[in-house]
């Protein structure tokens, strides 16, 4: 009899940390902050585009914000920080989670020009990645994307 116990007692703790692991995705927005601590003073580790999804690892108390306290610890392309509970949401996007308006993608949170098309670019330049575009003429990664 014991044994049958323990073997459903650790049955069960699986199943209850399978359920803190889960899949959310970010609001429908331009882009959503993950920072390094929960608040919004924090430093922004990435921005996520919106309806991306993230996997909540876990759940903490911090700042308020919108009228809550709760705040998600979250991974997203190997990156692990903290997004507001009410940026994120269990619905499934009914929108293509990788296509920007234009149709182009923007292939990661960390965007880096020597690894990026020019399509590419211009998709994350369009999702908000500014920093792609350092002279502000609207052409990002312009060793690779010319004007003419």
């Amino acid at each position: 009899m014991r044994p049958l116990l323990m073997l459903l007692a650790s049955l069960l703790l699986a199943s209850l940390a399978y359920a803190q692991s889960s899949t959310y995705y970010t609001v429908d927005t331009n882009s959503v902050n993950m920072r390094s601590q929960p608040r919004r003073s924090a430093n922004i580790i990435a921005q996520i585009p919106g309806n991306t999804a993230v996997t909540v690892v876990g759940e903490t108390e911090g700042e308020l914000y919108a009228e809550s306290t709760i705040w998600n610890s979250v991974r997203v392309d190997n990156l692990r920080g903290y997004v507001h509970s009410s940026l994120l949401t269990t619905e499934v996007p009914e929108v293509d989670l990788t296509a920007t308006p234009s149709g182009a993608v923007c292939p990661s949170l960390r965007p880096v020009c020597t690894q990026l098309t020019c399509a590419q670019a211009y998709a994350c330049l369009e999702i908000g990645y500014t920093r792609l575009d350092r002279d502000r003429d609207g052409i990002p990664c312009e060793s690779i994307c010319t004007s003419g």
